[in-house]
């Protein structure tokens, strides 16, 4: 038998945290506002949010280590100039799940789009008075990172599951950041990207457990 509920669930909340690490003298502050969660039962729940947080100036634990690249120590400094980096989010799911006989299926479909306002950056290695190597954290013109993932699960009586995941995204500056200080080998073009180094643009997962 197969019943259809029409019933709808409006919901709104307001939450605020801050956490606080003396040790490492971290001082964070986070915003986060479900601004809607509709539920249509037994099939689907869709929802969306928005958040805003920061990051204070501070010292890394990478900025307290000294290390070496082609034999040449590399050590980070701040900008004094330095100011807080400021993020806000917009996210919207759609959770999606049935049953089929003994099995039971779970599908989430997500977007998210994150807008950062004086990204911290490291400067590209430039050689400072003592023939050391020194990279400067300041802030950026600005940073974007959009995207979306789809996730599957399948469940069998309890004791097989298979779940797997993917995410596109893209992680850009507003404007060129420089990386490197190589003016022999590269171009300017070469030396300034767009893109956030390190981010991926296609990731996932997969996993699968039996259980007695």
């Amino acid at each position: 038998m197969h019943r259809t509920s029409g019933k709808m669930i409006n919901g709104a909340s307001l939450s605020v945290g801050v956490s606080i690490k003396t040790a490492l003298w971290i001082r964070l502050f986070s915003v986060h506002v479900p601004m809607c969660a509709i539920i249509r039962q037994p099939t689907s729940i869709s929802g969306c949010s928005y958040a805003e947080g920061f990051r204070a100036p501070q010292a890394f634990d990478e900025d307290l280590h000294i290390s070496n690249v082609g034999g040449a120590r590399v050590s980070i400094v701040r900008d004094p100039n330095l100011k807080e980096e400021r993020s806000r989010s917009v996210n919207g799911s759609v959770d999606w799940y049935h049953y089929f006989g003994d099995f039971q299926v779970n599908m989430l479909l997500e977007g998210f789009y994150t807008k950062l306002s004086d990204p911290f950056v490291l400067s590209a290695p430039v050689e400072s008075e003592n023939g050391s190597l020194v990279q400067t954290r300041s802030n950026g013109s600005g940073a974007k990172v959009y995207g979306s993932t789809l996730e599957g699960k399948i469940v069998w009586r309890n004791k097989v599951q298979i779940q797997a995941g993917i995410t596109v995204q893209r992680s850009l500056y507003d404007e060129p950041e420089e990386w490197s200080a190589d003016k022999e080998h590269l171009t300017d073009a070469e030396r300034y990207s767009d893109k956030i180094l390190r981010t991926p643009n296609l990731y996932g997962y997969f996993t699968a457990s039996y259980t007695r």
